[in-house]
């Protein structure tokens, strides 16, 4: 006679797994129901939630890819930055994916800051193929760091301790995101702001400007803290940088219309692909150059690719379709810079 509580190992694992994710499915959706959330300027748009997430996850392939991903990129000259430039120049050097150091009068400011070999908790995640641009101790003495929004390619903590310990600048972040710093550095001077608020120090000002994308870095705390794109606005000049972002006209025709004197739009052209899972939230090569021409830029310079495999676009794809758009929209006043490559421009030119 069949023993009444006898079952199937293998049926009950599935079963509890089952169960395992249904109950974080309802706790997620209930924890966000009851928190104060960040949304985009356009509130149908944002990212796909869990579900979609499983289904990329489970289905991905990299259709499109041009190359394979390589174990290791190298660089083939890394920047030493100088200690400052003058009153009449910008210099702009890549560090690797949105990690740029600028550098304008006396004042050295980093964006998204990522010096780790991998991006995740603890130390764990995606790894980093492609070597960074500058050493960590060739920086210069950095006043400010810059922050998109909280993923783990943008917000690293581990890099970010390391510039509090060495340089302690100054941290601007959007709203919300002066939680984690505050928890991991509790004596970091950090300021947080809204889009379209703006921090000034001495002769600049930081304002942080709107970006279409999102913010989590746990499953229970979806766009819990704002994300955007930064404006470093002096009397002479102004740069823009966005870390991620989805392709909207009317946002980035109002940036444009809000500082009419931009030298250099840093906009990201990678992690892209499958369209309809990533189209909301990060844009395509064609979409960001739209992007600095709604913004009335004089320089365009790409990020956001070549370091971490994030998206199913394969190695070189985001270059191979920023060479055609750039044809096809017929923009000549761009700057390529590869890890380890910088450019210097006067602002009276």
């Amino acid at each position: 006679m069949k023993n009444f509580f006898s079952f199937d190992k293998t049926k009950g694992i599935k079963i509890f797994l089952m169960f395992l994710v249904l109950f974080i499915i309802c706790s997620t959706i209930t924890l966000n129901l009851k928190m104060k959330r960040f949304s985009n300027l356009d509130k149908t748009k944002g990212s796909k939630g869990l579900l979609a997430l499983l289904k990329w996850k489970f289905t991905s392939k990299n259709s499109s890819m041009s190359l394979p991903w390589p174990e290791r990129i190298f660089c083939d000259k890394k920047d030493v930055p100088p200690s400052a430039v003058g009153k009449d120049s910008v210099r702009v050097s890549s560090v690797g994916h949105a990690t740029f150091l600028i550098q304008h009068g006396d004042k050295n400011i980093l964006t998204d800051p990522v010096w780790s070999q991998r991006i995740g908790p603890f130390g764990i995640g995606i790894k980093r193929l492609a070597e960074v641009g500058i050493e960590f101790d060739d920086l210069p003495p950095i006043d400010f760091v810059l922050i998109s929004h909280n993923h783990y390619d943008h917000l690293d903590l581990f890099t970010l301790e390391k510039l509090q310990k060495k340089h302690k600048p100054v941290f601007v972040v959007p709203l919300g995101n002066e939680r984690i710093l505050k928890k991991a550095m509790p004596n970091a001077q950090v300021h947080s702001l809204n889009w379209y608020d703006f921090k000034t120090f001495d002769d600049f000002k930081i304002h942080l400007v709107p970006s279409q994308h999102w913010s989590s870095r746990a499953i229970i705390y979806r766009n819990r803290d704002l994300w955007g794109g930064f404006v470093i606005e002096t009397e002479e000049t102004q740069v823009c940088f966005i870390g991620d972002s989805g392709y909207s006209k009317e946002m980035f025709e109002e940036i444009g219309r809000k500082f009419t004197n931009i030298l250099f739009a840093i906009l990201p052209i990678g992690a892209y692909e499958p369209r309809w899972f990533m189209e909301d939230v990060h844009m395509n090569p064609r979409e960001a150059l739209l992007a600095y021409l709604d913004m009335k830029a004089k320089f365009f310079i790409p990020t956001h690719f070549d370091v971490f495999k994030l998206a199913d676009d394969g190695y070189g794809k985001a270059l191979e379709d920023y060479f055609t758009a750039k044809k096809e929209l017929q923009i000549n006043q761009t700057f390529l810079l590869k890890p380890g490559e910088f450019v210097v421009k006067s602002i009276k030119d």
